[in-house]
Protein backbone atom coordinates (compact mmCIF):
# COMPACT_ATOMS: atom_id res chain seq x y z
CA UNK A 1 0.00 0.00 0.00
CA UNK A 2 0.86 3.45 -0.62
CA UNK A 3 0.17 7.08 0.92
CA UNK A 4 -0.13 9.96 -1.57
CA UNK A 5 -1.89 12.57 0.15
CA UNK A 6 -1.43 12.99 4.05
CA UNK A 7 -3.07 16.27 6.29
CA UNK A 8 -2.46 16.16 10.13
CA UNK A 9 -5.39 17.58 12.26
CA UNK A 10 -5.02 17.78 16.10
CA UNK A 11 -7.75 15.05 16.15
CA UNK A 12 -5.98 12.71 13.72
CA UNK A 13 -5.34 12.56 9.56
CA UNK A 14 -7.08 12.68 6.66
CA UNK A 15 -5.30 10.70 3.75
CA UNK A 16 -5.37 8.85 0.45
CA UNK A 17 -3.61 6.07 0.09
CA UNK A 18 -3.37 3.66 -3.23
CA UNK A 19 -3.31 -0.57 -2.86
CA UNK A 20 -3.90 -3.02 -5.28
CA UNK A 21 -7.50 -1.88 -6.79
CA UNK A 22 -8.50 1.59 -5.29
CA UNK A 23 -7.80 4.74 -4.70
CA UNK A 24 -9.20 5.30 -1.03
CA UNK A 25 -9.36 8.17 1.00
CA UNK A 26 -9.53 7.99 4.96
CA UNK A 27 -9.73 9.84 8.24
CA UNK A 28 -7.74 8.17 11.03
CA UNK A 29 -8.15 9.27 14.27
CA UNK A 30 -6.68 7.52 18.10
CA UNK A 31 -10.40 7.75 19.41
CA UNK A 32 -12.76 6.41 16.32
CA UNK A 33 -9.54 4.75 14.48
CA UNK A 34 -9.62 4.25 10.76
CA UNK A 35 -12.51 5.20 8.60
CA UNK A 36 -13.07 5.36 4.52
CA UNK A 37 -14.61 8.25 3.32
CA UNK A 38 -14.72 7.34 -0.10
CA UNK A 39 -13.10 4.86 -3.15
CA UNK A 40 -12.20 5.32 -6.45
CA UNK A 41 -11.45 2.35 -8.39
CA UNK A 42 -8.34 2.29 -10.12
CA UNK A 43 -10.01 1.17 -13.55
CA UNK A 44 -11.61 4.49 -13.51
CA UNK A 45 -8.13 6.17 -14.34
CA UNK A 46 -5.43 5.70 -16.95
CA UNK A 47 -2.57 5.93 -14.26
CA UNK A 48 -1.84 7.86 -11.09
CA UNK A 49 -0.74 10.57 -13.15
CA UNK A 50 -4.16 10.81 -14.61
CA UNK A 51 -5.99 10.15 -10.93
CA UNK A 52 -3.62 12.98 -9.72
CA UNK A 53 -4.85 15.64 -12.48
CA UNK A 54 -8.64 14.96 -11.47
CA UNK A 55 -8.08 15.51 -7.76
CA UNK A 56 -6.33 18.55 -7.84
CA UNK A 57 -9.24 20.10 -9.35
CA UNK A 58 -10.45 19.43 -5.54
CA UNK A 59 -7.09 19.26 -3.75
CA UNK A 60 -3.60 22.09 -4.29
CA UNK A 61 -1.08 20.08 -5.91
CA UNK A 62 1.46 20.28 -2.85
CA UNK A 63 -0.89 17.93 -0.59
CA UNK A 64 0.09 15.03 -3.16
CA UNK A 65 3.26 13.15 -1.83
CA UNK A 66 4.42 12.54 -5.35
CA UNK A 67 6.05 9.86 -5.46
CA UNK A 68 3.42 7.85 -3.02
CA UNK A 69 5.31 6.32 0.15
CA UNK A 70 4.84 3.18 0.75
CA UNK A 71 3.39 2.10 4.25
CA UNK A 72 2.97 -1.19 5.92
CA UNK A 73 -0.82 -0.29 6.64
CA UNK A 74 -3.17 2.41 8.38
CA UNK A 75 -2.22 3.35 11.65
CA UNK A 76 -0.73 5.81 14.16
CA UNK A 77 2.92 4.85 13.92
CA UNK A 78 2.52 4.78 10.04
CA UNK A 79 1.10 7.73 10.02
CA UNK A 80 3.01 9.85 12.03
CA UNK A 81 6.22 8.81 10.47
CA UNK A 82 5.25 10.31 6.40
CA UNK A 83 3.98 13.32 8.81
CA UNK A 84 7.62 13.15 9.61
CA UNK A 85 8.91 12.61 6.33
CA UNK A 86 6.59 15.44 4.89
CA UNK A 87 7.88 18.08 7.55
CA UNK A 88 11.51 17.29 6.90
CA UNK A 89 11.07 17.69 3.15
CA UNK A 90 9.19 21.25 3.03
CA UNK A 91 12.42 22.71 5.18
Amino acid sequence: MEILVLKRYSSGYRGCVIDSRYYSFFQFSAKKGLKILHRYPQSDFENIEHFVGVMAKFLSLSAFILPPITIADINAGELERVAKIREKSRL
